[in-house]
């Protein structure tokens, strides 16, 4: 699909969809015409007043509006010229790429003595945290989905609620690993896309993934639901190869390479991969498998160290041989050499590989490891901690910044919005005006 034509240049304020320690985001609607203004400065009327409501509706001049949008307002407030810097790279990175159905796009910049402001696409929904720790608490797993196949109305689909569910009979569904594989297979070519353009995230995390209700049409002319995600938040982003921001992301998801210090620089790529292995735990098992990767925080994670397919193999109820060997020697692999990351899988592999998951963990025949108890991680609202930014950038192309941690934010308040940056005091914004599939035998 092409990207849509430019936004208009002026947009009125509908509310607040989420905040952040430098940041605000508002849901804001294009404003396509007014009416026109009296000699007075008032607007005019046009015809004679009726009481009458539809008569009077016919012969006033109405607003009309055009599409919706998200706008991120980062304040400049007591930033020095490397915190400014900062910030405008967010800008340049996400305004690089080229369109893409996975990602959230940034459309338009506008930028005040104030504020720096993000048009962004709006994406109604939940983000994925939503779906894999909130949503249990609103849906009864009990109820069955419904079975009319024509497209609904609403703005988030019913079927994501399946990532919910935590009955040992359906964890490891065949529905609901299709599911699992079509949502993370679109999340690895959003990552993938960006990979290509030079381009890393160093944030993957459910919270950073919008869940939205699409549609398509079939070969036979149907009109069906699907399941789309969208990658957003680019305000840890990087175009460098290697980095030398260490500490870069959240502890749960952070590389061995990333969070370790042990060289001078690592490669973003590789970590952006380890990211995705982690949030695809997370889809399929509702937990993390460990708190953090750095040495010696985390028992769990030294386990893994001392015998990685086994962990997977013990811990994790239904894990199949295939798919534990996966994720020990080719997304979770400790590298030997910081300068080769060819062991650890692309982005675009990762999602090639996955669309298989269905068969490797629920194919007839598919021998699974078999657990009296359930399976042991680290619940993902528990362990869900703040984004780090960099904690240095000698080496690094990207400007030096002194290291700050961003504030976590409840992630039911950004559920419609892309993440922000790490309330602040801010004038009341009205207008901003631009001067310049359920089948189980499958």
């Amino acid at each position: 699909m092409p990207p849509s034509p430019e936004p208009v240049h002026e947009f009125e304020v509908i509310k607040q969809l989420g905040t952040g320690s430098y940041a605000v985001v508002y849901l804001v609607q294009e404003v396509l015409s007014r009416p026109a203004n009296s000699e007075d400065g008032h607007m005019s009327t046009i015809g004679s007043m009726e009481l009458d409501n539809s008569s009077l509706n016919s012969t006033t001049p109405q607003t009309v509006y055009g599409r919706k949008y998200a706008i991120k307002c980062l304040s400049k407030a007591d930033l020095d010229e490397d915190a400014l810097a900062i910030q405008l790279s967010e800008v340049t990175i996400h305004q690089s790429l080229h369109h893409h159905p996975n990602i959230v796009s940034l459309h338009r910049t506008f930028e005040t003595s104030a504020f720096l402001l993000l048009l962004l696409e709006y994406v109604p929904g939940e983000d994925l945290f939503y779906f894999l720790e909130q949503a249990r608490d609103h849906y009864d797993l009990e109820t069955s989905q419904p079975t009319d196949s024509s497209v609904s109305n609403s703005h988030t689909p019913p079927t994501p609620s399946l990532l919910s569910n935590l009955h040992p009979s359906q964890l490891l569904s065949r529905t609901r690993l299709r599911l699992i594989s079509s949502m993370f297979s679109q999340m690895c070519d959003a990552v993938a896309a960006c990979h290509s353009q030079q381009v890393f995230h160093r944030d993957i995390k459910p919270e950073n993934f919008i869940v939205t209700d699409g549609t398509f049409t079939t070969p036979d002319g149907r009109l069906e639901r699907k399941v789309v995600v969208k990658l957003s938040d680019f305000g840890l982003s990087t175009t460098d190869l290697e980095s030398s921001d260490m500490d870069c992301g959240s502890a749960p998801y952070m590389s061995y390479e990333c969070r370790n210090n042990v060289a001078p620089t690592y490669r973003p790529r590789a970590a952006d991969v380890w990211s995705l292995g982690i949030v695809l735990i997370n889809m399929l098992y509702h937990c993390n498998p460990w708190t953090d990767t750095a040495q010696g925080a985390c028992s769990s994670f030294d386990v893994y160290l001392r015998d990685p397919i086994n962990f997977f193999m013990q811990r994790f109820t239904g894990m199949t041989r295939p798919v534990a060997e996966v994720l020990a020697t080719r997304i979770f692999c400790v590298l030997d050499d910081p300068h080769d990351d060819s062991s650890r899988m692309t982005a675009a592999e990762f999602g090639t590989w996955v669309k298989n998951l269905p068969t490797l963990l629920g194919g007839h025949g598919v021998r699974r490891t078999v657990s009296s108890s359930s399976t042991q991680g680290h619940r993902i609202s528990l362990s869900l901690p703040m984004s780090h930014r960099p904690s240095s950038r000698q080496a690094s192309v990207s400007t030096t910044v002194t290291a700050v941690r961003t504030p976590a934010i409840p992630a039911r308040s950004l559920s419609r919005a892309p993440s922000l940056e790490p309330a602040f005091e801010r004038e009341e914004l009205s207008t901003v005006i631009d001067h310049d599939n359920e089948d189980d035998g499958g």
